[in-house]
């Protein structure tokens, strides 16, 4: 998974989407993605987890509204 730095305004639909493919939950605690919403308003993106995909689709970057994140071939 490639990280575009500066390009998240933190919606989170990343951490939902993550969740729900690899936990079947809607919790962004269970995802593999963190949003960081820094005191100076800035988003940072974390990976804690590389994923596997559920079915080769990386769900976080198909429905990233502004494509901060982009599937690498292999994920």
């Amino acid at each position: 998974m490639t990280i575009k730095p500066g390009i998240c305004v933190g919606c989170r639909i990343c951490e939902l989407a993550c969740s729900l493919s690899q936990k079947n939950l809607f919790n962004p605690q269970e995802s593999n993605i963190l949003v960081h919403i820094t005191e100076t308003g800035e988003v940072e993106l974390e990976i804690v987890q590389e994923c596997s995909c559920v079915g080769g689709r990386a769900y976080c970057a198909e429905l990233c509204p502004v494509d901060a994140l982009q599937a690498d071939p292999g994920d």
